[in-house]
């Protein structure tokens, strides 16, 4: 977000509404101020207001799922400030917030403390409101509706499947038949798929996969042991009923592994979502799979780079949940040593890129 992009690119995530529609020029100027505040963030990240500015930013650009996550990094970052700020009787709060500095107790009245609070509770409150605008069931529940669109800043590695990853698919079909003779695999990966010359979209991105010869009954084609999957667990106290009256796994140990230590523990997000632990544990599974291999974007990794997202479906309008896609996603960052205000390849745009993707492409059992 922190560099200028072609207006044309810009497709708002927000559902339609009467008089939506961006003026050329009020669109540029947003996008440019879009730039600024990132790199803003970039330069001051554990400011609150650098959060905030860039929330009413978003919302102005009707991405109301990212507007939601920088107003909710910016209440976090208030009460993470508020919460000391008493408690550190000899510290005063550094520029733009960020740090904590030694002082003379005798240097710090009661008035400049009342100051630093007041602007934390005024900040605050402001980020309370756009969060809540953006939120349509608000109230209520913390929850919005959104369209699943491209972002426009995505760099072009992240729009589609390189020939890198073609690849590497190639590769993984090829293992199975190493120990052959002729070492050819039995299926070959390749662009255009279901090529058709009168198609009006773009069909590069479409991948099939093709016998190179006849295959033999029970062929063992590819073997994929994956590393990304999620389920509910068996409940909060063991038994076979989970949160919210659904039917959880059976399995004692899961939503854990047996190789898991105890840093990976996953029974905290099976007891935040209850019936919606699996998709968000999935989630989880990625975002590890993207540390773990130090990636240096986690859309980089070619687990998530091989996967479709559902851009497709231009009309269908998507729900995202405050806790679900935000809130507890950002803990599971930080639970993995990822600093959420600092790290920019955890952004908010990145984690609803991620959803997009995997939404598309998983696939549930149900077991009783």
């Amino acid at each position: 977000m922190d560099t200028p992009f072609d207006a044309n690119d810009w497709h708002p995530t927000k559902p339609p509404e009467p008089g939506q529609q961006l003026d050329p020029r009020e669109l540029n100027d947003l996008i440019a101020v879009l730039n600024k505040q990132t790199k803003n963030i970039s330069n001051h990240p554990y400011d609150p207001s650098s959060w905030l500015a860039r929330a009413r930013v978003l919302q102005h650009l009707q991405y109301p799922e990212l507007a939601v996550g920088d107003s909710y990094k910016a209440l976090q970052l208030c009460r993470n400030l508020l919460t000391p700020l008493y408690g550190l009787v000899d510290r005063r709060l550094g520029h733009r917030m960020g740090f904590w500095m030694l002082e003379d107790t005798a240097l710090i009245d009661d008035e400049e403390t009342v100051m630093v609070q007041d602007k934390l509770f005024q900040l605050q409150a402001e980020a309370h409101r756009v969060k809540a605008e953006n939120l349509f069931y608000f109230p209520q529940y913390d929850e919005g509706s959104y369209l699943q669109r491209p972002y426009p800043w995505m760099e072009a590695r992240h729009r589609g499947r390189d020939d890198a990853l073609l690849a590497r698919l190639n590769e993984e079909f090829a293992a199975e038949t190493s120990s052959e003779a002729a070492g050819e695999a039995r299926c070959h990966v390749k662009r255009n798929a279901f090529a058709d010359a009168s198609a009006s979209d773009d069909t590069s991105d479409v991948f099939g996969v093709f016998a190179t010869r006849d295959l033999e009954r029970d062929s063992v084609l590819v073997t994929n042991s994956t590393r990304t999957w999620g389920c509910n667990g068996p409940g909060e106290h063991g038994d076979h009923s989970n949160l919210h009256g659904g039917i959880g796994c059976l399995d004692p140990i899961h939503p854990n592994l047996p190789t898991e230590d105890t840093y990976q523990d996953l029974r905290w997000i099976r007891d935040r979502a209850g019936s919606h632990a699996a998709e968000i544990i999935v989630r989880r599974r990625f975002l590890l799979c993207c540390i773990e291999d130090n990636v240096e974007h986690p859309l980089d990794h070619h687990l998530l780079a091989r996967l479709t997202p559902t851009y497709r479906r231009k009309k269908a309008c998507f729900f995202f949940i405050l806790e679900h896609d935000i809130a507890i996603l950002n803990d599971v960052l930080q639970q993995f040593g990822v600093d959420i205000f600092a790290n920019p390849k955890f952004d908010t745009w990145v984690l609803f890129t991620l959803r997009a993707r995997v939404d598309n492409n998983c696939w549930c059992e149900s077991r009783a």
